[in-house]
């Protein structure tokens, strides 16, 4: 098996960096990536920044098993629930334009939402932070046509009727179906298509030159092919478990220096006010996993330090986006086979971003 050369920018030779703690979590990011590379541990792309400039960037394993075609620092991911950051900007984008506001419930956005009960309960700042009581749609729709599937409006029937978990408010439930919906009104209320809305105006605004919904039957290069262990063990693509195109809840595809980007437009005011920024990226809730959740990113708090970004999951995918806005650094882990070391990966970036200046 042949691997992607490491590239990795040293702390000295950075010129930028001090404290033996960020170097000490560099060393062990290091150790634990050629230990991926002696044993094919990892297949993925790996990303630090710090104060704008990178660290660490590495490339790892194979984006195609089948033709042997190896990761490279510009392969293009698929972001799984990471997408859920772009509806929430959008969404943000809207409000700050003055068409929109928080507290409007989505049968004021939507008045031709069909399912108008529901629809009078729910704001837009409950679906944003996961407390409005609507559910997931993922049995529903892998039971159905979901090939089909390729519009925001095409996810409707697989959820439209379903009546809500608790009442809006009350609670934190991790709600796909949520961000579907919220995709609908990024539609109704810009009155363009949301793929278009978000190249238009997240994307490109961003710089974000390598990032999209890409039709998984359309040819698209360098992308990444997902893989997982079946119940009997055997290897698997992931081409066959998931949406054609993603949509609201997510499943765009990037590449990580892209997602560098996506850190540096948030942190600069590219595509949001900072006054936007600071309301979307506070806690507004408590999740159910001990951690928090503002309008449409997870907030956390380690070792004295706030950080902000979201995760991705998904067989075939797992994505790591995070960053401390007030030193700006950046950590990004995006894998195409996730496994035991993505999580050892997972906690020398932490250990990075939370180290003392």
């Amino acid at each position: 098996m042949r691997f992607a050369s490491l590239v990795i920018l040293s702390v000295t030779a950075a010129g930028s960096l001090t404290g033996q703690s960020r170097q000490a979590s560099l060393d062990s990011l290091t150790a634990a990536l050629g230990q991926a590379r002696q044993t094919g541990s990892f297949h993925g792309v790996v990303l630090i920044a710090d104060s704008g400039r990178i660290v660490h960037h590495s490339a790892h394993g194979l984006a195609h098993k089948g033709y042997r075609v190896d990761n490279r620092l510009d392969t293009k991911f698929n972001l799984a629930s990471v997408g859920k950051t772009f509806t929430a900007v959008a969404i943000g984008q809207l409000v700050e334009q003055g068409k929109l506001r928080w507290t409007d419930t989505l049968a004021k956005v939507l008045p031709d939402y069909p399912n108008q009960a529901l629809a009078r309960r729910v704001t837009i700042a409950q679906l944003l932070s996961h407390r409005s009581g609507m559910g997931l749609y993922w049995e529903r729709l892998f039971n159905g046509n979901w090939t089909a599937v390729r519009t925001t409006g095409d996810l409707l029937p697989y959820f439209v009727d379903d009546t809500l978990l608790f009442a809006p408010g009350s609670k934190w439930f991790y709600s796909n179906t949520g961000f579907a919906v919220l995709a609908m009104v990024v539609e109704k209320v810009s009155g363009e298509d949301y793929f278009q809305y978000l190249e238009r105006r997240v994307f490109e605004s961003a710089g974000m030159v390598n990032t999209g919904f890409f039709p998984l039957d359309v040819d698209v290069p360098n992308l990444a092919v997902g893989y997982y262990r079946g119940e009997d063990g055997t290897v698997k693509n992931n081409l066959f478990t998931h949406t054609v195109r993603g949509g609201g809840a997510g499943g765009g595809w990037a590449t990580a220096l892209d997602l560098l980007k996506w850190a540096e437009a948030l942190i600069s005011g590219k595509v949001l006010g900072a006054a936007t920024v600071k309301t979307m990226t506070t806690r507004q809730t408590a999740d159910d996993r001990g951690g928090g959740y503002g309008y449409g990113f997870i907030v956390m708090e380690a070792k004295g330090r706030t950080l902000v970004g979201h995760t991705g999951g998904f067989p075939g995918i797992a994505t790591f986006f995070f960053m401390d806005p007030a030193r700006r650094r950046v950590g990004v882990l995006m894998s195409n086979d996730p496994g035991q070391m993505d999580r050892t990966i997972r906690r020398s970036m932490m250990d990075y971003l939370t180290a003392p200046d």
